[in-house]
């Protein structure tokens, strides 16, 4: 990457949590980590992608859904879009790096985790009319903040109901909702608004583990509070990030959750004297990790 590279989410998320696991990942000009300038450095250790592989696969049900008008299916729509979701797994596990240990899953397990999220999706659209006279996925909007600043993004699904106006929704297929950042649907808000000039009238994060159901009370959808402010907040926290990155700022600051699933850990200092001061104090700062 460099000073004109569009910045999305992932590429925020992942500075303000840890510049220099940023730069390890991405690279950056003028920067040279040992593959020549602005090239990533070699990865120290493999991550099991088991939960990438089974959000994909869900992902691209709920694209042939909207994007192929798959809704058309009717009472059928559910068994059509698990076929869909099942054949894409099935290609992505010989394709991905996935290890069963760290997964802690058996194949079937994982895919049956796909298919009842496929499923669940089709329960939760239902129930809270997740169409309308648009209804697309996988959108990318690039825009610009300023002349100096563009960023970029895939929303999962746009959609505008005429009674409700333009709904901005992120699927998430993690166990634990707390992983989820609302401010990721913010900072799409903000590419709608830079790139349409209109501001969405909703923001919902859509769980496919926690899909609608009358019996157990779950939603599907967890709806955001927003202002436009906090559009603004993070206009400038962009800002803020790819000028640190202009001004080659990448220290390591090692957190629990930038540490957990980095693919460097092996390689950080920083990371080791973190967790050699937390041993020594009896503290363990929110961050431990015994996997050295």
């Amino acid at each position: 990457m460099n000073s004109s590279s569009t910045l999305f989410w992932s590429h925020l998320k992942m500075y303000e949590d840890c510049p220099q696991k940023f730069l390890w990942k991405k690279g950056w000009d003028g920067i040279d980590l040992g593959n020549g300038s602005g090239r990533p450095k070699t990865k120290t250790e493999n991550q099991s992608a088991h939960h990438a592989l089974m959000g994909i696969a869900i992902h691209h049900a709920v694209e042939k859904l909207y994007n192929d008008e798959l809704w058309r299916e009717g009472a059928n729509l559910s068994e059509a879009m698990c076929k869909i979701a099942e054949k894409e797994f099935n290609n992505l596990y010989r394709k991905m790096y996935i290890d069963l240990e760290q997964a802690k899953m058996t194949r079937d397990g994982m895919l049956q985790t796909v298919l009842a999220g496929t499923k669940g999706y089709v329960q939760t659209m239902k129930k809270h009319k997740l169409l309308g006279v648009y209804a697309k996925a996988e959108q990318k909007i690039i825009a610009w903040i300023d002349k100096w600043n563009p960023v970029g993004g895939i929303v999962d699904m746009v959609i505008r109901r005429d009674d409700v106006g333009i709904m901005l929704l992120d699927g998430k297929n993690s166990k634990s909702r707390d992983f989820a950042d609302p401010d990721q649907l913010v900072f799409y808000a903000l590419l709608f608004k830079l790139a349409y000039r209109k501001t969405p009238q909703k923001l919902g994060l859509v769980w496919f583990r926690y899909p609608y159901d009358e019996d157990t009370g779950e939603e599907g959808v967890t709806w955001l509070d927003f202002t436009e402010e906090d559009i603004v907040k993070v206009a400038e926290r962009a800002k803020k990030a790819k000028h640190g990155m202009y001004k080659k700022k990448f220290l390591a600051t090692p957190s629990r959750n930038a540490c957990i699933f980095c693919e460097y850990k092996s390689a950080c200092t920083e990371r080791k004297e973190e967790l050699e001061v937390s041993e020594i104090s009896g503290k363990d700062g929110g961050f431990s990790d015994f996997s050295i």
